[in-house]
């Protein structure tokens, strides 16, 4: 066996990942041994935008990416963005040109194809004389009364009237036990 197969893979402190160096520092602790410190990384420092031709000098075939990278200022994107897209391979119509029409626009229906449809609307929902449209051009029954869309109320407990012949109960006798009609022995 040579030595290589011996030793356990361990890779350094700075090429592992965050686990693997917190399992280690953790571990390194509680053996009371100190792991050093990692490097600090490099500070960032603000390159200068890089240098790129006048947007207005390219054509179609020029390598537009070095403009989209983050360090170039927004106003050249945009004008090189310009210049690309102002390029007639981008303004050719791609057969879904039917779809472009205005559908606001819609012309009137001739009178007799309207007279037709009324006459449809009039045989398959019959409005018992009623005309289907208000004044407004809006269906009928969207403004109809408000009294004619509400149920009856319901009847009034004073309302009620009482038969002549019948007189009216006495407190006492609406408590009173009702009297059995077979007169049972058994009972008071």
């Amino acid at each position: 066996m040579s030595d290589r197969d011996t030793k356990a893979d361990t890779p350094p402190e700075n090429s592992a990942g965050f686990l693997q160096r917190w399992s280690r520092r953790k571990h390194s602790v509680a053996d009371g041994t100190t792991l050093p410190e990692p490097a600090a990384p490099a500070p960032v420092v603000d390159a200068p935008p890089p240098t790129l031709p006048d947007p207005s000098a390219l054509d179609f075939s020029a390598d537009f990416s070095a403009y989209l990278q983050a360090r170039v200022p927004a106003e050249l994107k945009r004008q090189a963005m310009q210049r690309l897209f102002a390029d007639p391979v981008f303004n050719q119509m791609d057969g879904l040109d039917i779809y472009i029409d205005d559908y606001n626009l819609i012309p009137d229906l001739p009178p007799a194809e309207a007279a037709l449809l009324q006459h449809a609307r009039e045989v398959l929902f019959p409005t018992d004389g009623k005309p289907l449209l208000n004044e407004a051009g809006l269906p009928a029954y969207a403004t109809e009364p408000a009294e004619t869309l509400e149920a009856a109320p319901p009847a009034d407990a004073t309302a009620i009237t009482t038969d002549s012949t019948t007189p009216p109960l006495a407190a006492a006798d609406a408590t009173a036990p009702a009297a059995d009609p077979l007169g049972s022995p058994g009972h008071p």
